[in-house]
């Protein structure tokens, strides 16, 4: 029997946040963005996470 898995080591997506912005206005959909706050991280600040609705 075949089971489903998640990838415990997923590759690394790069997208603007503009992306977001577009991409939902062309789908009539709307996106909630906010940043990770990751202390001690020194790319936290150009780390975001992205609700789709």
């Amino acid at each position: 029997m075949a089971r489903a898995s998640a990838s415990l080591n997923p590759p690394h997506l790069y997208y603007a946040r503009e992306f977001f912005g577009d991409f939902t206005a062309a789908h009539s959909r709307r996106a909630t963005l906010f940043d990770q706050n990751i202390p001690g991280y020194g790319n936290a600040t150009h780390r975001f996470n992205v609700l789709l609705e």
